[in-house]
């Protein structure tokens, strides 16, 4: 079903986060996906349920990731603003 009104607000503030966030971005768009398939093999409300779980769990993975990798730069920037001082080597093994 088309909608050609204008975004919302909160529409648009969607739109950006998922552009800063592809990864997120694509797991919303697999889940749509099923929840709109009207086409290809027909499957049991199981296997739905199924493919489902696998790209919550997939969603789940890339938002605690990007939430990982954004917290360890701000904490490594905080760190170095507290600390001008200290310099960081690489450990090589």
């Amino acid at each position: 079903m088309a909608n050609d009104s204008p975004l919302t607000d909160s529409e648009a503030e969607m739109l950006q986060l998922l552009r800063r966030h592809p990864e997120i971005a694509q797991r919303f768009e697999a889940i749509a996906k099923l929840a709109d398939r009207t086409s290809g093999p027909i499957l049991s409300a199981d296997q739905i349920e199924q493919l489902l779980l696998q790209e919550t769990r997939a969603l789940g993975k890339a938002a605690m990731g990007g939430w990982a990798e954004e917290l360890e730069q701000r904490l490594a920037a905080e760190f170095k603003d507290t600390n001008p001082d200290t310099r960081y080597v690489k450990k090589y093994n």
